[in-house]
């Protein structure tokens, strides 16, 4: 992955689906008490659920 690949995901903080570039990227914020954590979770998209 690129560095400007890691940089988009990087700004995205909301709990929605985004298509990046044929993955669906969902980024949970999470605060266990100790410290905030980003949970990225990302998955293929298969060919028909595509945009």
């Amino acid at each position: 992955m690129a560095e400007s690949d890691r940089l988009v995901l990087k700004e995205i903080c909301s709990p929605l689906y985004y298509n990046f570039r044929g993955y669906k990227v969902q980024i949970k914020m999470t605060n266990d008490g100790n410290n905030d954590r980003n949970i990225i979770m990302i998955e293929k998209i298969n060919q028909d659920e595509r945009g």
